[in-house]
């Protein structure tokens, strides 16, 4: 058996409210879930890395990047704190199309690049 190095993440939402678009619609109760991974103190020192993923990918880094991520690492966990969030419209804890479109009765809006950077903007901000 073998111990597994990855660093400890907490998973988060951050409630963005209603989300204004570029196409001129609204994301009502908008929601980025997110998560951080390494340490945040001394990220206060070193800087935060932080990390986009591919439209298909989750805020789930160290899974995807396994031997990159962690103490000692080029994602070095122990210097700096990562900064992932799971982009609007994905499948992995973001607000999402099926159940957005099931409590409001209508589609989901078309989402931008510039929809998408606005949302993790605030997450940043925050």
């Amino acid at each position: 058996m073998t111990a597994s190095l990855a660093p400890r993440a907490v998973a988060r939402d951050l409630q963005l409210g209603d989300l204004p678009l570029e196409r001129g619609d609204r994301l009502e109760g908008a929601r980025l879930h997110y998560r951080i991974i390494g340490d945040v103190e001394a990220a206060r020192e070193h800087g935060w890395i932080l990390v986009f993923h591919a439209l298909t990918g989750s805020a789930d880094v160290e899974t995807w990047w396994g031997p990159l991520v962690g103490p000692g690492r080029p994602v070095d966990t122990s210097r700096h704190a990562v900064l992932a969030a799971n982009l609007l419209g994905s499948c992995y804890g973001s607000t999402s199309p099926v159940p957005w479109q099931a409590e409001h009765g209508r589609a989901f809006p078309r989402l931008t690049s510039l929809d998408l950077a606005r949302a993790h903007r605030a997450l940043v901000e925050h």
